[in-house]
């Protein structure tokens, strides 16, 4: 047979493996995405966003760490 079309052929069978991992990601992205925009996350990520301005110890303490 002919390389190039069997090198062809060999391409041709790994674009269902990608368009299936293509899937997988683009399903774990939105559910990901629906997760942080649940309502009843609001106040955890409002937390999240304030914690860089926040002094540092305050932080580690309302998270009872001792860091």
């Amino acid at each position: 047979m002919n390389p190039v079309i069997e090198a062809a052929r060999q391409a041709a069978e790994g674009g269902e493996l990608l368009a299936a991992m293509t899937i997988v990601f683009i399903l774990f992205f939105l559910g990901y995405a629906a997760w942080a925009w649940w309502p009843s996350n609001k106040a955890h990520m409002d937390e999240m966003a304030r914690a860089p301005l926040d002094d540092d110890e305050a932080w580690r303490a309302s998270r009872g760490g001792s860091r």
